[in-house]
């Protein structure tokens, strides 16, 4: 599955039909496959109204309320302002056909599904509409979108100056761009997506599901000796944040790594030991000597190193070679031009992301941008729906976990990739 915008989603559906396929058996598909996840989501329900628009939206909106009936459910229809699209003429007449009337009764619905506008939508609402999904609002009763809120604009997550909250959004083919705001999840409720066999778009966001994720991980070797794990430099911590190496260690360690090195300042290596894993470490005063440097696969720096670390950073990053992960301390403005040429990775949040490369533009935009501008740098932009890319590969991780957001699990983070980089993992 893939997240697009409007004009790409668009674009996916005018190749679609150049192919043959017309919108009337597109809706038919949207219908019946809404259906399979509306049984899902009410097993309970009985009195399902379908309130619609005059386009396409209305459409699919009806489509379900098709099937819906097929299936033995009460349906009816409240669509004030008639059929502007013949599709959406012709779902109407096929409701009609199976007996389902209209009603102006919402109070009496189990569930309703709200098609009014859909992804075309951008602009102010009209009174008369949003006066409606006002009422909508009052009623306290479960809505299923079809593929986009009334009212909320699909690419940027804004209401417009209200949107239906709906308790489900049933987004067709693709998530929407404006879906990942934070500002849209007061309106959009459970977003739900609805596969009805689009070919993979040539643009968009791929989402990154733990299926994906059993795919790249190599299958466990029993017999491997722990050099063939790899080993990791670690050059994390200090005496203000001590914590941020044990984390870093413990990530990579447990990530299945073979050896691990860490560099830390004279006065950080006087704490106790067991403070941190046991390692083998080297002191170098917050130099980085050559003499070990054949010993390790891949470096890891900065969590915990604090802005004192900058021209050492510079130093180390301008002459090395090696494929690295770069995190907190060591993300600063300078660094994107010393490491744009190298096997590179770098984990900001949004404030880091921000320190290092400003643009006035939204969170996905600044990505994509990023990423055209940076292509041999693999970006992973950490937070609710974390972003993952480089080059024209872009992924999304679609989770938004409260218990992630604690002090040190973006270390522990950095930790696990520099462990994966050791062990032979490409950027």
């Amino acid at each position: 599955m893939f997240v697009l915008s409007s004009s790409d989603i668009r674009f996916e559906e005018e190749k679609l039909f150049s192919t043959g396929q017309t919108p009337l058996a597109l809706m038919s598909v949207v219908g019946a496959m809404s259906s399979l996840r509306f049984v899902e989501d009410f097993k309970d329900a009985r009195r399902i109204i379908a309130v619609c628009g005059k386009g396409n939206n209305a459409g699919d909106a009806l489509s379900l309320l098709y099937n819906l009936k097929l299936k033995g459910y009460d349906c009816s229809i409240y669509q004030p302002w008639g059929a502007a699209t013949e599709e959406c003429r012709v779902q109407r007449e096929l409701c009609r056909s199976l007996g389902i009337e209209e009603t102006s009764d919402l109070k009496g619905a189990d569930v309703i599904i709200e098609g009014l506008l859909g992804i075309g939508f951008y602009g102010k609402l009209r009174d008369e509409m949003l006066r409606l999904i006002r009422e909508l609002n009052s009623l306290n009763k479960p809505i299923v979108s079809m593929d986009v809120p009334a009212g909320l604009n699909s690419d940027t997550g804004e209401p417009q100056p209200e949107a239906i909250k709906a308790t489900y959004t049933y987004s067709i083919g693709f998530l929407k761009r404006g879906y990942l705001f934070r500002r849209s999840y007061e309106y959009t409720g459970k977003v739900v997506i609805i596969d009805i066999g689009f070919p993979i778009p040539e643009n968009g966001i791929k989402l990154f599901t733990s299926s994906d994720s059993k795919e790249l991980i190599r299958k466990k070797d029993d017999f491997v000796h722990k050099i063939e794990k790899g080993s990791l430099l670690v050059w994390a911590g200090s005496k203000q944040y001590p914590g941020a190496l044990r984390l870093c260690l413990e990530g990579a360690l447990n990530m299945g790594l073979g050896m691990s090195f860490s560099i830390v300042e004279d006065e950080f290596s006087l704490l106790p030991a067991e403070t941190i894993p046991i390692v083998e470490e080297d002191f170098v005063n917050g130099k980085v000597g050559n003499s070990i440097s054949k010993k390790w696969k891949a470096v890891l720096i900065g969590p915990g190193l604090t802005k004192k670390r900058e021209e050492f950073i510079k130093s180390y990053v301008s002459q090395s070679n090696l494929p690295m992960i770069l995190d907190a301390d060591a993300l600063f403005p300078e660094i994107l031009d010393l490491i744009k040429d190298k096997e590179a990775i770098i984990t900001p949040h949004e404030g880091e992301f921000e320190r290092i490369y400003k643009n006035d533009a939204d969170r996905i935009e600044r990505f994509e941008t990023f990423l055209e501008l940076y292509p041999n740098i693999t970006l992973v932009l950490k937070g609710a729906n974390t972003l993952i890319g480089k080059g024209f590969q872009k992924y999304l991780i679609p989770i938004a976990d409260s218990d992630l957001a604690v002090a040190g699990s973006g270390d522990v983070l950095s930790g696990m990739i520099g462990a994966l980089l050791a062990t032979g993992y490409d950027t």
